[in-house]
């Protein structure tokens, strides 16, 4: 111990004023970026700089690679952090699978890579400790610039094992910059956590209904109370090429699988999630806000799922045997199915079936026919049974061509001269229910309102989430926008989130009551008037809001316009259209 302390004092006596500017610009350089201040950068490079030449003197080869990596990074983190001068700045998220695996892929490759370079061309003494430290800090700077939590956790891997070789290598000063650099990562690790959480505004009527809520009810509670910050951040991160690509991204819908969302609504018999109507709209609600076209597909392929409760059994164990099974359909009667022998012929063409591109199998709907006439119910209508076909027996077509909801992949689909075997025709009716339970029993009208109707209430709080930035920064043009202006918005702010959450609440109610008595029409009918009256709520307070957003809510790349396309085109489904 004296040995150390001996040489601490010993050096702090020789340190030269290159040496001590490189620690001061280092430490600086963490505190900025612990307090998410782009400066860090700047900072960063001036230390890093000074750092190359001391590091040479050392032999400590790795670790001079390292600092030319780190500004090279810090050139490129301090452009991604600031983007153009129009475009929103990087926000702080969480990592996602795919950069998971980068960062992997930089550690021990980086790390392999290094060890090979010192040993066969420098003069090394520490080749496997010099070259670990510097992987895990190319991987965590890698993450620092991409603005991401993990960060603080690979560069703190790097400092743990940089301290006890900086002072192998006689640097003691640099050692005991690189212990305060770790303390102060440890901060920042959880100050960067608590950024990247999605937060509802403060104040604001959403914490009021919150606080004022029954605690069993839950009817107040923002929707990000439902949702880990780490699945928000791979739903949004994603979102945007999720767009490109017209339907879920990879790493979205992964994501979907390991949480079973395609089947919160299948029979537990067969593995599902059976999950109750008041607790499934508030889950679906909750994932329309990370993202609507995700939660559009979640609510229309579990709703899917739902005709579980009544398809043949046989049938439905080969259904659910697939852990990534996924049911999606339409609901129109366009097609035929006419009777032959113990089956059916199926014809026709379907569209708008949302998640059609993930699904396993497909439910259609059809007129029955027994050769050309049709096949009538006993009031005399026509009789239009639904199927369930394998995913490979149906031809998929692009039909879906509409300013939001474009991630849904809601495309068309059509059949031809399919024969299918009886057992894959079920029919919706609580009598035919083969599953003992109140969700198959629960009406479907009602299910399909109340599942719409949080999908699009969800959407809308998102949107009054991203006003409160877009809010803030607006009032900061005092050109054009002066206090009266700024006290306009934020009453129009407060005005839209209580109402929002007033309808919010009034549907929760409704479901929680109408789930407790099923049989009670006049409880049915309000979980029908709420739904609607949620559904217009949402749609009159987002138009209410926008034109306080300035123009980045117009460009098509930014998140609040995807927002706004969501929920514009989830609102025109027919069965919440009017309020009646």
């Amino acid at each position: 111990m004296q040995h150390w302390i001996d040489l601490f004092t010993g050096q702090v006596k020789a340190t030269t004023w290159l040496e001590w500017a490189a620690v001061i610009l280092g430490v600086a350089e963490v505190l900025l970026a612990r307090a998410n201040k782009v400066w860090l950068y700047p900072t960063g490079i001036a230390a890093t700089l000074i750092s190359i030449y001391l590091l040479l003197n050392a032999m400590l080869y790795a670790e001079c690679l390292l600092s030319l990596y780190y500004v090279v990074m810090s050139v490129y983190g301090w452009y991604h952090w600031i983007k153009k001068r129009h475009e929103p700045a990087v926000k702080v998220s969480f990592s996602t699978r795919q950069e998971w695996m980068i960062t992997l892929l930089i550690v021990f490759g980086g790390w392999a890579v290094l060890y090979v370079v010192l040993v066969k061309f420098t003069p090394s003494t520490v080749p496997i400790w010099d070259s670990w430290v510097s992987s895990t800090a190319w991987a965590g700077m890698w993450l620092l610039a991409r603005r991401k939590v993990e960060n603080w956790v690979l560069l703190n891997i790097s400092n743990l094992f940089a301290i006890p070789l900086l002072y192998h290598k006689n640097l003691a000063m640099f050692a005991l910059l690189t212990l305060i650099l770790f303390i102060v990562a440890v901060f920042g690790y959880f100050d960067w956590r608590k950024i990247a959480a999605p937060q509802p505004p403060e104040g604001g009527a959403f914490e009021t209904l919150k606080n004022s809520a029954p605690p069993s009810g839950g009817r107040g509670v923002h929707p990000s109370a439902l949702l880990k910050p780490e699945w928000v951040a791979i739903i949004r991160d994603n979102a945007p090429e999720a767009e490109g690509l017209g339907k879920l991204h990879p790493a979205q819908l992964q994501l979907v699988y390991e949480q079973q969302w395609f089947n919160l609504l299948a029979p537990a018999v067969y593995g599902g999630l059976q999950t109750p109507l008041p607790e499934l709209i508030k889950i679906e609600e909750a994932l329309s806000w990370a993202d609507g076209s995700l939660g559009w597909v979640v609510t229309l392929c579990c709703g899917a799922g739902w005709f579980g409760g009544f398809i043949d059994p046989n049938i439905a164990q080969q259904i659910y045997s697939d852990k990534e099974a996924c049911l999606a359909g339409s609901g129109a009667p366009t097609g035929t199915a006419a009777i032959s022998g113990d089956g059916y012929i199926i014809n026709g063409s379907w569209k708008y079936a949302s998640g059609v591109h993930h699904a396993t199998y497909i439910t259609v709907n059809c007129n029955i026919v027994d050769g050309e006439t049709p096949v009538l119910n006993t009031d005399g209508t026509p009789l239009i049974l639904p199927f369930v076909l394998d995913r490979k027996d149906v031809q998929l077509q692009s039909g879906w061509k509409y300013i939001g909801m474009i991630a849904t992949g809601s495309d068309a689909y059509s059949v031809t001269n399919l024969y299918v075997d009886k057992n894959r025709c079920f029919k919706i009716d609580p009598g035919a229910t083969v599953i003992d339970s109140l969700l198959y029993t629960y009406p479907f009208l009602q299910l399909a309102e109340a599942t719409l109707a949080a999908n699009i209430s969800g959407t809308a709080v998102h949107f009054i989430d991203l006003c409160v930035p877009a809010f803030a920064n607006k009032a900061t043009n005092i050109r054009r926008v002066s206090p009266a202006n700024v006290l306009v918005m934020d009453e129009a702010l407060q005005s839209a989130t209580a109402l929002l959450n007033q309808a919010r609440a009034a549907l929760f109610t409704a479901v929680e009551a109408s789930w407790a008595n099923p049989t009670d029409e006049v409880l049915l009918k309000e979980v029908s008037h709420t739904s609607r009256v949620l559904a217009k709520v949402s749609r009159e307070c987002v138009d209410e809001l926008y034109p306080y957003c300035g123009l980045l809510a117009a460009s098509p790349d930014s998140e609040i316009n995807r927002v706004w396309r969501d929920l514009h085109t989830a609102s025109q489904h027919a069965l919440l259209t009017f309020s009646t």
